[in-house]
């Protein structure tokens, strides 16, 4: 009597290919999935790096752009949620929106898209706590709002601490300090951090 002969695919085997076959699936799902976030995320850059070396913005920048830009950051937040770096453009377009004033926002809606500036700040603050631009962009938008509160005071220590050396930080904290002047005129913490 003849024996069959062993096959090449064992049941052990098969499970291998089966269980690799699906690692290679979900990798390349998650590898598109970043790469399309970070398509919309350099889409959504490179519009806000245009608008802010416009001329005479508040007559050139148009609603349906920036809805178009709030869209490309929210699909690239939907593809991937992870880098704090989308907030940080998310909320940069809510401070535009509220900048430019589209509508003419009611007063009880006055500062409806700086709050949604804040929330995106807090979001990139959490994903990343050591990046000094989260926390710097969440105290400008708080002394924006005239919110002025512990918060505001930590994230500027935050701010100052960890990115002391960086020009952009530098003259984001003179902003604030001048918009909130009156609450970190006697703040020896703060002044000493500006001083550094």
């Amino acid at each position: 009597m003849i024996k069959p002969a062993k096959s090449l695919f064992t049941w052990k085997a098969r499970s291998f290919y089966f269980l690799f076959s699906l690692a290679v699936i979900y990798s390349i799902y998650v590898t598109t999935r970043g790469f399309l976030g970070e398509v919309s995320a350099l889409q959504v850059g490179s519009r806000l790096e245009q608008w802010g070396s416009e001329q005479g913005l508040e007559t050139t920048l148009s609603p349906k752009e920036w809805h178009i830009a709030l869209a490309e950051a929210e699909k690239a937040l939907r593809y991937n949620p992870s880098p704090a770096n989308y907030y940080i453009q998310l909320g940069a377009l809510h401070e535009w929106r509220q900048s430019i004033d589209y509508e003419n926002l009611a007063p009880t809606a006055e500062n409806r898209h700086r709050q949604l500036a804040i929330e995106a700040y807090r979001r990139s603050i959490s994903l990343r706590p050591a990046w000094p631009d989260g926390w710097i962009h969440l105290a400008r938008q708080k002394a924006l709002v005239n919110e002025r509160d512990d918060e505001l005071h930590f994230a500027m220590t935050r701010a100052l601490t960890l990115g002391n050396n960086e020009p952009r930080i530098q003259a984001l904290a003179i902003e604030v300090i001048a918009l909130s002047w009156p609450f970190f005129a006697d703040n020896d913490e703060i002044n000493r951090l500006i001083a550094e």
